[in-house]
């Protein structure tokens, strides 16, 4: 999986932004990958969180405060909780990037340390370890991690407690016990442990003192470095350390002695001891020799002839640490000073002659009375030299635990240098004032020692901008992965190293193409300030033999804020590389761009894809051309699918029309596709397949998917598209009829559906409209006569404008016929003379006759005959109906 050049999504915002909803402008490109973590894909979440690193949470507040709260989220416990490993371990690495900003989730690592996965319960415990603090209330599961039967664990559980110092001194005797341990990283762990919790571990002591004298040799040199780290507190062991020192063994010598530097003052009794190791045969024995006897100071004044025995040393370190060490002697070394003015002046290596200018300064007015032309060497020196001079500061060089490492890693054999190499690399607190020494070592001729160096280098960054002259000498040296780490170290200090542009603008004409390629990812830290080498970087990108270079280019005008509409083209080209060149139409095409590409396939053409679709993304936001061509990646590519899903995430630039596309493509479940969806979000979603579909020409697995997911939504919602959306219906169902028939009939189905329901609703609020209308006039018909004659009594109104079915509900409901005939109620009863009306003699004379009986009789006495409905037939007006 190639994620190399995601630094570049998170990088500083020097495109143009916009302002985003916390308030704060925030790049096109990481509102992508924000949204690339609401995504309905698992595994597209889990791959955008592997795009982060640290200096992403640094640099952007916005992916920072989402990531506080996504670790809170009941999607990341599922991740925490996952059955599979590969997860839960991905999982892990999120909190271990996120440092202290991921406490949130610091309880629930106590599970995870437990966990039956060797390599989750390692990342948990680093886990905890960047939390520091923060994780200190799991210090009691850490502390049995130290006998977890793994290796790898015990350590990650040992450095997690250094990383806790004082909070995990009740592990010291545990954090002892490892120093046992067969495994040399866990002994290294355990040493650097130990030593985080100084005088906190001085309860110890005896124990490691009694260590002291195991057979075994890394056993005696690992509780020596202990020892080392509680200083002045371990003093009672300084006899057994003084044996030491003629141990068989040099590491063992070296660290006895290191110990005893460590206590100063305290190990006054093996003072004459030390001095005979100035001629031990190993060059970190004489080093630490000289190391010790000064940090003794004028204790060991008395040997001062023995330590100037080490200015003439024939390895440089040991030259250099003795010039310091002289510094500190006092008066005692002024029958040195000539031979310090000939080391500042005459000596090839830069640490010895910076040393000497300091054991000058300390010496200050007994050095110019020694040697009078003094005064005139001073102003021709470096203003490095001066500085140390006048300030005096070889102190700075006698930190005895970072010293120390480097005099163990640079003198210790190849295999026995793991832990003190991890410590360099991963270490984040490196003391700034070991930075010259350090920059010295990338010039060493090991390559791993370089590459320990550089990692504290980088994670300096800015901070040792005083190096950047020391920095472009190494630029010269003949040793490509001297100049690569260089530009490395460079590239950490961003636009501070802007003073380095030029000579690293040189290397991109290196010999050696990973050269040529670190010098364009420098020069894209640099930011603006590197514009003047913005046409060669359009030349490598355009012409250089290996791709790898030209994609690098490529993102260095990209940061600068170079890459314009001609380097598309470059970028979908590559997106089309293949392993052979099976279509002649491809070939042609990177034949004609990249005339070198087919001599010097550098590079698989996996690499090449994940490359290039990384730099087209970090030009976000893009039109749906690029976004159509990395879709096509993840439907070509489907193991990799989720993360090209990250980047077209980011390529769209959260825009909302592209997020909408990518709910729906490509190759969904059913799980991942939306619930329920809102209608807008559908019709938003058809008009960016829309947008999409020309560009899918030549991508038939994209255009399978697209068409499928056309009919999809389409039929979630048949029947109520409106007008405007049956036109668009419309012209997705011409774009599917070719090969997609099927498809394009059931979009007409919805076509047809939709404008059935569009009529039958009109028709509805026609019908409600009219009723309303002619209930407003039945409210108002009593009151007003106009209304009553014009609407009501004119039968061709009442027949047109009643559509038929009010003329027969004024006949057949009885609440209309009595309100049609409420106007007229006074004048019909008006002769009836009610007043007088007798309700109890009103039937009493009438009289009735049965058309079956034919007989005449009263009513009074005809009603009780009567059995069911009757009929009572007689003269119109009042009185003619009984009650």
């Amino acid at each position: 999986m190639w994620l190399l050049g995601f630094s570049l999504v998170f990088s500083e915002a020097r495109a143009t932004s916009i302002e985003s909803t916390q308030g704060d402008k925030t790049p096109p490109r990481v509102l992508g990958w924000l949204a690339s973590l609401d995504d309905g894909n698992d595994e597209v979440a889990l791959q955008a969180l592997e795009f982060i690193g640290e200096g992403s949470l640094k640099r952007q507040p916005a992916i920072r405060r989402r990531l506080q709260s996504f670790i809170k989220e009941p999607r990341f416990g599922r991740f925490l909780n996952s059955s599979n490993p590969h997860t839960r371990e991905r999982s892990l690495n999120l909190l271990l990037i996120m440092g202290e900003h991921g406490k949130a989730q610091a309880s629930r690592l106590r599970e995870m340390l437990v966990d039956p996965e060797t390599k989750v319960r390692e990342l948990a415990a680093r886990a905890l370890r960047a939390m520091g603090s923060a994780g200190e209330e799991q210090i009691a599961i850490l502390g049995a991690s130290l006998k977890d039967p793994n290796a790898e664990v015990r350590g990650a559980a040992a450095f997690a407690l250094a990383a806790m110092e004082g909070a995990a001194k009740s592990h010291a005797p545990s954090l002892s016990e490892l120093l046992k341990d067969p495994d040399d990283g866990v002994r290294g762990a355990a040493v650097m442990a130990l030593m985080a919790l100084g005088t906190d571990a001085r309860t110890q002591a005896p124990q490691l003192g009694a260590l002291l004298l195991d057979p075994n040799a890394k056993i005696r040199m690992a509780a020596a470095q202990a020892l080392m780290a509680m200083g002045e507190e371990a003093r009672e062991q300084a006899p057994r350390l003084g044996r030491l020192l003629s141990d068989s063994e040099p590491s063992v010598r070296e660290a006895a002695a290191h110990a005893l530097m460590a206590m100063r003052t305290e190990a006054r009794g093996q003072v004459h001891l030390l001095a005979g190791l100035v001629h031990d045969p190993n060059a970190g024995v004489r080093m630490a020799s000289a190391r010790a006897l000064g940090a003794m100071g004028v204790e060991a004044r008395a040997h001062v002839l023995q330590l100037a025995i080490l200015l003439n040393d024939p390895d440089a370190e040991v030259r250099a640490v003795a010039a310091g060490a002289m510094g500190s002697m006092g008066a005692a070394a002024g029958g040195q000073v000539e031979r310090l003015v000939t080391l500042l002046t005459q000596d090839e290596n830069y640490q010895v002659r910076r040393n000497a200018a300091g054991a000058l300064g300390e010496l200050g007015d007994e050095a110019r009375r020694q040697v009078p032309r003094l005064e005139e060497i001073i102003p021709r020196l470096d203003a490095d030299l001066r500085v140390e001079m006048v300030t005096g500061a070889a102190g700075r060089n006698m930190r005895m635990d970072y010293s120390y490492l480097l005099d163990v890693m640079t003198s210790l054999p190849v295999h026995e240098r793991a832990f003190i190499m991890a410590m360099l690399i991963f270490h984040s607190e490196f003391p700034v004032e070991q930075a010259p020494r350090l920059v010295d070592l990338l010039a060493h001729p090991e390559d791993d020692v370089r590459m320990a160096v550089a990692g504290p280098l980088r994670r300096m960054g800015p901070k040792i901008v005083d190096r950047i002259p020391r920095l472009i000498e190494l630029l010269e040296n003949k040793d490509e992965d001297v100049r690569r780490h260089v530009l490395r170290v460079l590239e950490s200090m961003g636009e501070a190293a802007q003073a380095a542009v030029d000579p690293v603008g040189r290397l991109l004409k290196d010999s050696d193409k990973e050269v040529r390629e670190q010098a364009a990812k420098t020069l894209a830290a640099m930011g603006d300030s590197a514009k003047t080498h913005a046409p060669q970087l359009n030349v490598l990108a355009e012409e250089d033999d290996a791709t790898s270079v030209r994609l690098a280019a490529l993102e260095a005008l990209g940061a600068m804020r170079e890459l314009k509409g001609e380097h598309a083209p470059m970028l979908l080209a590559m997106l089309a590389y293949q392993e052979p060149f099976s279509d002649v139409k491809t070939q042609e095409s990177l034949q004609n761009m990249f005339p070198s590409m087919m001599q010097h396939p550098d590079t698989t053409a996996a690499e090449v894809h994940a490359r290039a679709g990384t730099t087209l993304a970090s030009m976000a936001p893009l039109g749906m051309d690029a976004i159509a061509a990395i879709l096509a990646m993840a439907s070509k590519e489907p193991q990799g699918r989720a993360e090209w899903l990250v980047r077209a995430h980011i390529a769209g630039g959260g825009v909302r029309r592209t997020e909408l596309l990518l709910q729906w493509l490509v190759g969904r479940t059913a799980s991942e596709l939306p619930q329920a969806p809102a209608l807008d979000d559908a019709r938003e979603a058809l008009m960016a397949f829309n947008d999409l579909w020309p560009y899918t020409k030549e991508h038939a697995g994209l255009r399978d998917d697209l068409a499928q997911q056309i009919a999809r939504v389409t039929s979630l919602f048949s029947g109520r598209w409106s007008e405007s959306d049956v036109e668009l219906l419309a012209v997705h169902a011409m774009n599917l009829q070719e090969f997609y028939p099927m498809h394009a009939e059931n979009l007409r189905s919805a076509i047809g559906q939709s404008e059935r329901w569009r009529k039958a609703t009109a028709f509805f609020w026609v019908l409600v409209t009219h009723s309303f209308f002619w209930i407003l006039l039945l409210y108002f018909y009593p009151r007003f006569p106009q209304v009553q004659a014009f609407f009501f009594w004119s039968p061709w109104v009442r027949r047109f404008t009643g559509f038929g079915y009010v003329g027969l509900l004024l006949t057949w409901v009885p609440f209309l016929r009595r309100r049609l005939l409420s106007p007229f109620k006074y004048l019909l009863v008006a002769d009836a003379e009610l007043a007088k009306f007798d309700p109890a003699t009103y039937f009493k004379e009438s009289m009735v006759s049965s058309p079956v009986s034919r007989k005449t009789e009263s009513l009074t006495s005809a009603i009780p005959q009567l059995k069911g409905p009757s009929i009572l037939e007689g003269a119109s007006g009042l009185g003619a109906v009984p009650d």
